[in-house]
């Protein structure tokens, strides 16, 4: 009885799961404005309204290459100048069809229907992976100072600093400038050094 109520409770379940389309969430000034955060193989639902237009907007450096919907009489769809967003009508009560976007970049999926309410005016997509790669370059930018010297000589650098690959050693100009070796395992080792600018040296590497 167990294993019947088990293998019937998949079956109810399945089809919930086949077909769970993503909503896009309305913007937090105006819910007619409509978020969608963009996933590989995701569809989206497109609630469009009878005298409306309804605008998609991909992101930054998206060209459309092409569209496909599989009813081109119930609705209206038309190219945005620039090639980022297009837009999508429907000229009659009740239509519902299902639209494929190809850009430069991506695939988009859409199951589109008229409803009379809520009405979607734009939905604007985000990328998580693009919103979080200009974070992880400041990351790599960001110079680490958390260096100091043990003692003073006429060696010893003004500044130290790594940026993640390089360590850098900067010395006073015209000064003497030393070998730099990286001591590890009780031994001394020579390093590969560079010298970008003057009184500047570069070491691969970071501690």
């Amino acid at each position: 009885m167990i294993n019947r109520f088990f293998v019937a409770a998949i079956f109810v379940l399945l089809p919930g799961l086949a077909f769970a389309e993503a909503i896009p969430r309305g913007g937090p000034n105006d819910s007619r404005v409509r978020l969608a955060t963009y996933q590989e193989g995701q569809v989206y639902r497109l609630s469009v309204s009878l005298t409306h237009v309804t605008t998609i907007e991909f992101g930054e450096g998206e060209s459309i290459r092409s569209i496909i919907a599989g009813d081109t009489e119930g609705f209206e769809i038309d190219g945005v100048p620039g090639g980022q967003a297009f837009a999508i009508k429907p000229v009659a009560r009740g239509v519902h069809t299902n639209v494929t976007v190809y850009t430069n970049r991506r695939s988009y999926y859409f199951n589109v229907e008229e409803v009379r309410s809520p009405t979607f005016y734009v939905v604007q997509f985000r990328y998580p992976e693009d919103d979080a790669r200009p974070t992880r370059a400041i990351a790599a930018q960001a110079p680490n100072y958390n260096y100091g010297a043990s003692a003073r000589t006429e060696f010893t650098p003004t500044r130290i600093w790594d940026d993640g690959t390089f360590t850098y050693f900067a010395f006073p100009r015209n000064a003497p400038v030393p070998a730099i070796f990286r001591y590890a395992g009780g031994r001394e080792r020579t390093v590969n050094t560079q010298t970008p600018e003057d009184g500047v040296i570069r070491v691969s590497g970071v501690n």
